[in-house]
C-alpha cells in the first residue's frame, strides 16, 4: 500500500523543481533596454535617437526586433554600434502592419553578453503626444542539431514622444546615444563612420557597379523581389536564410492576401507577428516549402544550395513552367553527397541555368548560399 505521507513529499518536491526551472528559464530571458524612455521635442524637431541594448548571458546567433510605430511616426535609420554586430549579417528592415523589423544574425553561437545594438533615428511632425513600443523581439539560438529555438519571453519598453508647446521649456531627453543600459561588449560605442558614396544606379555602397552580382542584384531589387539590408546596404556576402528565400517568392507573387485562420499557424517557431510569418504560411499553404519532422521551419537557419533548387523547382512546377529537363551530375565530384529528395531538382536547376558549380568541379549541394547568389539565380530563372 502506497504510503500517503511519502505520496505527499514527493509531489511537494516536484512542484519545488519545476518552480525551480520555470525561475532559471525566466532568468535566461534577454533583457532590451532603450538609452532613453521619455523624448521631448522642440516645436520644430522632426528627428531624434534612440540606442537600442541588448544583455544576454547564455550564447545566441542572433536577434530580431520589432518597433511599433503609432501614426506619424517613421524609423528613417538604424545604425548597428558594436562592432561585433557590424560584422554580422543584418535582417531586411521593414515595415509590418506598423511594426518596425530589424535584426542580425550569424550561422554559431557566437554572441553574449552586453551589447549596445543599433542607433535608431525617428521621424515624427505631429503635436500630438505619441508612444513608440517594442512590440516583438526573439533571441536566436542555433541548437546542436543545426536548428534553431527563438526566445521570446524579453520584456517589451515604450518610449514616450510629447512635444513642447510654443514657448515652453518642456523637460525630458530629446533622445541620442544616452545611456547603454548595462555596458556594451567589445567594440561598443565605437564611432560609426559615414557611409561611402552609393556606386553606380543602385543606393547600396557594398555593390560594387563592376561585381559579377551587381545586375543581379539591381534586377533583384528592381522586380520587388529583395530590397536592402539598410537603406545603404544590400549585403550580397550575407548567407540567405529559409524565412528570406519565403519573402521573396511572396513578393514575387505580390504578397496575396491570407485566411490566417484557416491556415492555423502550424510552425511553433514562426510567431504570427513576425515579419515573414505571411510570406512563410503562403508558401508552406502553396505547397513550396515545408518544415521539418518536429514541425519547425527554421526560420533564420541558412538555406542550403539543394534547398534553394527545390523550392524553385516547386515554385516553377507551380507557375506551369516544364520541369521535365534534367541535367547529368555527374561532372560534379560531389553529385553524391545531394540528398535523395533533391537530386531531380538540382538536375532540373542545373540544366536551365539557374544553378552552376562553384569551382573545381563541386556543385556544392549542401552548402549555403549569400544574397548576391539567390539574386543571380532568380535572375536567371525569370529573364
Amino acid at each position: 500500500m502506497e504510503d500517503p505521507t511519502l505520496k505527499r513529499i514527493i509531489k511537494q518536491a516536484g512542484l519545488a523543481l519545476l518552480c525551480a526551472l520555470m525561475l532559471m528559464g525566466a532568468a535566461q530571458a534577454a533583457t532590451i533596454t532603450p538609452s532613453v524612455t521619455k523624448v521631448t521635442l522642440s516645436e520644430n524637431q522632426t528627428t531624434f535617437t534612440v540606442d537600442v541594448s541588448l544583455s544576454q548571458k547564455e550564447a545566441f546567433a542572433g536577434a530580431e526586433f520589432g518597433v511599433d510605430l503609432p501614426e506619424g511616426v517613421t524609423v528613417t535609420g538604424v545604425t548597428f554600434l558594436d562592432e561585433a554586430i557590424q560584422n554580422a549579417s543584418k535582417s531586411p528592415q521593414l515595415t509590418k502592419d506598423d511594426r518596425y523589423f530589424f535584426g542580425f544574425y550569424d550561422t554559431k553561437n557566437q554572441f553574449s553578453g552586453s551589447y549596445q545594438v543599433a542607433r535608431l533615428t525617428f521621424s515624427y511632425s505631429g503635436s500630438a503626444d505619441v508612444s513608440i513600443t517594442l512590440g516583438h523581439s526573439k533571441i536566436v539560438t542555433i541548437l546542436d542539431d543545426a536548428s534553431t529555438s527563438g526566445d521570446t519571453s524579453s520584456a517589451p519598453f515604450t518610449i514616450q514622444v510629447t512635444r513642447e508647446s510654443s514657448g515652453g521649456s518642456g523637460g525630458g531627453s530629446t533622445g541620442g546615444g544616452g545611456s547603454s543600459g548595462g555596458g556594451s561588449s567589445s567594440g561598443g560605442g565605437t564611432d560609426i563612420e559615414e557611409p561611402d558614396t552609393p556606386l553606380g544606379d543602385l543606393p547600396y555602397t557594398d555593390v560594387d557597379p563592376d561585381a559579377w552580382y551587381a545586375d543581379a542584384v539591381a534586377y533583384a531589387v528592381e522586380k520587388g523581389l529583395m530590397t536592402g539590408t539598410s537603406s545603404t546596404t544590400f549585403a550580397p556576402t550575407a548567407t540567405l536564410t529559409r524565412s528570406m528565400m519565403a519573402q521573396i517568392l511572396y513578393n514575387l507573387e505580390g504578397k496575396p492576401s491570407l485566411d490566417n485562420e484557416v491556415l492555423g499557424y502550424p510552425y511553433a517557431d514562426v510567431d504570427a507577428d513576425a515579419w515573414y510569418a505571411d510570406a512563410v504560411y503562403w508558401a508552406r499553404l502553396e505547397g513550396l516549402v515545408s518544415g521539418y519532422s518536429n514541425e519547425k521551419f527554421g526560420p533564420n537557419d541558412p538555406i542550403t544550395r539543394e534547398q534553394l533548387a527545390s523550392i524553385l523547382y516547386r515554385y516553377a512546377a507551380y507557375k506551369g513552367d516544364d520541369v521535365s529537363a534534367k541535367a547529368d551530375l555527374s561532372a560534379f565530384t560531389d553529385a553524391s553527397s545531394a540528398s535523395a529528395w533533391a537530386v531531380d531538382s538540382l538536375k532540373w536547376a542545373v540544366s536551365e541555368g539557374i544553378l552552376s558549380g562553384k569551382g573545381s568541379g563541386l556543385l556544392d549541394p549542401t552548402g549555403t548560399a549569400s544574397r548576391a547568389e539567390v539574386a543571380q539565380m532568380f535572375m536567371n530563372y525569370l529573364k
